[in-house]
């Protein structure tokens, strides 16, 4: 994420949707796709695509007509992954994070919710702190089910030596724009999609895509008639992507990097503003640990990297780095990913909070 952005102001409107200054659409919650407003003047395959990543989508190619016209915030341009490894780029994020607050004389308020992203983000932070003497700077936001997620590091680093502070969700009441509030996302648009749980358990995750995208469309949207429709609409998206899309996993890879990372990116923001100018800012007040360039070029490498046999295998370059600070076996070799950010992000009575629903935690 540019930090450039940390500079842009960015609007609320009266539709819930966020806006620049030149009231360009940057975000739309899903409401207004799926029945609001907007619905009958959408074309009716990219709502079908959106129903299938149960995710409002904007695409960094500027590839697909979606009948918005988003502006996007970081389009996609021509990069490597480069050699450094998924710990280092870790360490130099909360290295760069840490001598922020230091000179600005803030505090780092890291949303943390027991899985694996945040868990990174956490430990990552934590060894900051640790060179520069400076753990009065770190404090964790966290739920009930945060602890009871990864309960051995709550319990042996957390508690004993971190400032805490417990909430009970909705999340977006909680923030504080005096400080730097740090999330765990884009995580999983590194790494791959929840979607390759079922394609993993079944056995197919890494057959081609041509073969098996029909029968994942079929299990996700049982009522479409014409998957062979929406594949046509996605494939001119798909000659976009930065290296050959081969298997299933590739392909639901490149399309949750590119076309969720903007919706990632706002939702949290989004909700957290009242109508009118946001007081949070991306990369200013309100960062995205995994939103940097240099992550983004990780992204690029092939699936090899990011998951071995079976799904308990998932993001395990991030399991290691947890593992290799805090020990905990069980959470290395068993942890699955969860709905943790649905968990701790939806209240009771908030119909209308425009993060995730049901089927969308990545």
């Amino acid at each position: 994420m540019s930090t450039e952005l940390a500079d842009e102001p960015l609007f609320r409107d009266a539709h819930r949707s966020l806006v620049d200054s030149a009231d360009r659409p940057l975000f739309i919650p899903r409401y207004r796709l799926y029945g609001g407003d907007l619905f009958p003047r959408l074309p009716p395959l990219y709502l079908r695509a959106c129903r299938f990543f149960a995710s409002p989508l904007i695409d960094r190619t500027a590839t697909l007509d979606d009948g918005i016209g988003y502006r996007i915030l970081e389009p996609l341009t021509a990069t490597t992954p480069g050699p450094a490894s998924f710990a280092e780029r870790c360490d130099a994020r909360a290295e760069a994070l840490l001598t922020r607050a230091i000179a600005s004389d803030r505090r780092i308020e890291l949303l943390w919710s027991g899985g694996i992203d945040s868990s990174s983000a956490l430990v990552a932070l934590l060894r900051a702190a640790e060179r520069h003497d400076a753990l009065e700077r770190l404090r964790v936001v966290l739920t009930e089910g945060s602890k009871a997620e990864f309960p051995s590091l709550f319990e042996g680093l957390i508690t004993p030596r971190l400032a805490w502070r417990q909430f009970e969700p909705p999340l977006y009441q909680e923030l504080d724009p005096g400080c730097i509030t740090v999330t765990g996302e884009h995580g999983d648009q590194l790494f791959g999609s929840d979607k390759l749980a079922e394609p993993m358990a079944e056995g197919y995750a890494f057959a081609p895509w041509g073969d098996t995208l029909p029968r994942l469309i079929a299990s996700r949207l049982p009522n479409e008639r014409e998957p062979e429709a929406l594949i046509r609409y996605l494939e001119p998206q798909l000659a976009k992507a930065p290296r050959p899309l081969v298997s299933l996993w590739d392909l639901l890879w490149w399309l949750n990097y590119s076309l969720k990372w903007q919706y990632v990116a706002l939702r949290l923001l989004c909700n957290a503003s009242a109508e009118g100018v946001s007081p949070f800012r991306l990369e200013g007040n309100l960062v995205n640990f995994f939103s940097t360039p240099a992550f983004q070029a990780w992204a690029l490498h092939p699936h090899e990297m990011k998951v071995r046999a079976d799904w308990a295998s998932y993001k395990y370059p991030a399991k290691a780095y947890i593992h290799a600070y805090h020990a905990d076996a069980v959470y290395q070799e068993q942890k699955l990913k969860e709905p943790s950010l649905n968990q701790a992000i939806r209240g009771v009575g908030f119909p209308f909070l425009e993060a995730l629903e049901e089927g969308d935690d990545e």
